[in-house]
C-alpha cells in the first residue's frame, strides 16, 4: 500500500527525451549496476550537474560584463540575464530542498 500512496502523491512529470546513444548506453549500465530505472540515474545526473552549469553560465556572463567589450544595452541584458538566473538558481535550491 505505500508505493501506491507514493505514486498518487509523485508530482512528476513525463517527458520525452533525445539522447545521444552513448549517453544511452552508460545510463542503461548505471541502472543495471544500481539495480535502478533511468529516470532515477537520470534524475540523478541532472541533480548532480545543474549547479556546476548555473556557476559556469554565471561566471561566465560575470565575466561578460567585466571583460567583455560591451555596449550599454548588452550590459544592461546580461545584467538582466544574471537575475533571472539568480531565481533559476533559487528555483533549484527550493526543487533539492523537497
Amino acid at each position: 500500500m505505500k508505493n501506491i500512496s507514493k505514486i498518487a502523491l509523485n508530482k512528476k512529470r513525463k517527458i520525452s527525451l533525445d539522447l545521444d546513444r552513448d549517453l544511452s548506453e552508460f545510463i542503461d549500465e548505471l541502472s543495471k549496476l544500481t539495480k535502478s530505472n533511468r529516470t532515477i540515474i537520470i534524475e540523478a545526473l541532472i541533480g548532480k550537474g545543474a549547479p556546476i552549469l548555473l556557476s559556469e553560465i554565471e561566471r561566465t556572463w560575470q565575466g561578460l560584463l567585466l571583460k567583455g567589450n560591451l555596449k550599454d544595452k548588452e550590459k544592461q541584458n546580461v545584467k538582466f540575464l544574471l537575475l533571472e538566473l539568480k531565481k533559476s538558481k533559487d528555483s533549484w535550491k527550493k526543487i533539492v530542498e523537497e
